[in-house]
């Protein structure tokens, strides 16, 4: 998987951390015209496997929200 893809995700959920599930995050990277190169759905499921986003189920969202982990906090500062 693309590492400057899953370096967007988390530049992404940190901006918006646990406010946004899959679908905002799809319609930031329309918005850079980057939705045809790469899966944000299966980057952002990558990324929870790996430890480095959290999914969170949340009263009043329709999809679980993405925070980042530790992991991903260190990963964004290296």
């Amino acid at each position: 998987m693309n590492i400057q893809a899953k370096k967007l995700v988390l530049q992404l959920v940190a901006e918006h951390n646990g406010e946004w599930s899959w679908y905002q995050l799809e319609r930031a990277v329309g918005r850079l015209d980057l939705v045809n190169q790469f899966d944000v759905t299966s980057t952002a499921l990558s990324l929870v496997e790996e430890g480095m986003l959290l999914a969170v189920e949340r009263p009043g969202h329709e999809h679980p929200v993405y925070s980042l982990s530790e992991a991903g906090r260190s990963a964004l500062d290296r």
